[in-house]
């Protein structure tokens, strides 16, 4: 797969030996003052408020800039840790391809950094159902595969550069 703006994956591996990818997130927002994280999607939908958006653009470009300023290769991860299907529908935003938004608005932060864009690939990080941190709630892969098989698509679609698998067991 190749990145939005023309470079694949692999040819960003093999170009350096580092490979800069963003985190924490999620923690930078739920410390911010001001920052309302949803109980069902947590930092997904804060694309669609002016200060969530603000605060999340803010991050992103610190870590655009740091890349851009050591010419280093970037990961940028939508937000959508929690954007299944069951979830968005949850916080009361079925209707809403807050999947295909939020990889158009990396890609559009992305595409702001001119040649060093060539650089910068967006993952689609995919949800996860329940605690993902509780192996006795695992899905069979059957289960697995139905229920990410959604999200997958959308964030293909939409265009990211790969998917991004976190903790998933449930």
């Amino acid at each position: 797969m190749t990145t939005g703006s023309g470079v694949s994956f692999p040819e960003l591996l093999a170009a350096s030996p580092v490979i800069l990818g963003e985190g924490a997130v999620i923690e930078r927002l739920r410390r911010s003052d001001g920052i309302r994280l949803d109980e069902h999607v947590v930092n997904s939908a804060l694309i669609y408020q002016e200060t969530g958006r603000t605060a999340l653009e803010g991050i992103c470009r610190q870590y655009l800039e740091i890349g851009r300023r050591y010419n280093l290769p970037l990961l940028l991860s939508t937000p959508t840790w929690r954007a299944g299907r069951e979830r968005i529908a949850a916080a009361g935003l079925a209707g809403r391809d807050l999947n295909g938004d939020n990889v158009r608005f990396l890609a559009g932060l992305r595409d702001s950094y001119g040649e060093y864009a060539r650089q910068v690939a967006v993952c689609g990080l995919m949800s996860c159902r329940g605690d993902a941190y509780k192996p006795a709630e695992a899905m069979t892969a059957a289960a697995a595969a139905g229920f990410h098989a959604w999200q997958a698509g959308a964030l293909a679609a939409a265009g990211v550069d790969f998917l991004l698998a976190a903790p998933l067991r449930p």
